[in-house]
C-alpha cells in the first residue's frame, strides 16, 4: 500500500529513488504505528520515533534530490562537450568570393556623317 505522498510522487513523476524512499518512510511509519497499537510503545516513545524517522527522510530526501542533481548535470556537461566536440570536427566551408564582375566596355567615340542627295539622306557613322 502506497502512502499518500508516495502515490503523489509517482503521479507527479518523481524519480523513481525518490519515490523508494517515500515509501520506506510509509512502511516505517505503519510499522511504528503497529508497535503502538500494540503496545509496545507508548505514545511518547512513538512520537519520539516517529520525529526521527522524520528527520532521518528529510536527511535522505535531500541527500538524494542532491545526488540527483549532480547527475543531471553531469549529463548536461557531457552532452554539451559532444555537441561542441561535433561543431569542431565539422569541415569549414569554403570562403564565400565574391562574383567576378566582366568590366563594362568603355564606348569609342563615334561620330555620324550625313549627306543629302536630293530626297535621299546617307549617314556614315565611324
Amino acid at each position: 500500500m502506497l502512502s499518500i505522498s508516495a502515490s503523489a510522487a509517482k503521479r507527479n513523476k518523481y524519480a523513481p529513488q525518490l519515490v523508494a524512499l517515500e515509501e520506506n518512510n510509509w512502511s516505517n511509519t505503519i510499522l511504528m504505528i503497529a508497535d503502538l497499537y500494540n503496545g509496545k510503545l507508548t505514545y511518547g516513545e512513538y512520537a519520539r520515533a516517529r520525529a526521527e524517522a522524520g528527520s532521518k527522510s528529510q536527511l535522505q530526501w535531500a541527500a538524494e534530490v542532491q545526488r540527483l542533481q549532480q547527475q543531471q548535470a553531469a549529463v548536461e556537461e557531457q552532452r554539451r562537450n559532444l555537441a561542441l566536440m561535433y561543431l569542431l570536427n565539422q569541415p569549414k566551408p569554403a570562403p564565400v568570393q565574391a562574383p567576378v564582375i566582366a568590366p563594362m566596355p568603355i564606348p569609342r567615340s563615334t561620330y555620324t556623317n550625313c549627306h543629302v542627295i536630293g530626297n535621299f539622306m546617307n549617314c556614315t557613322t565611324q
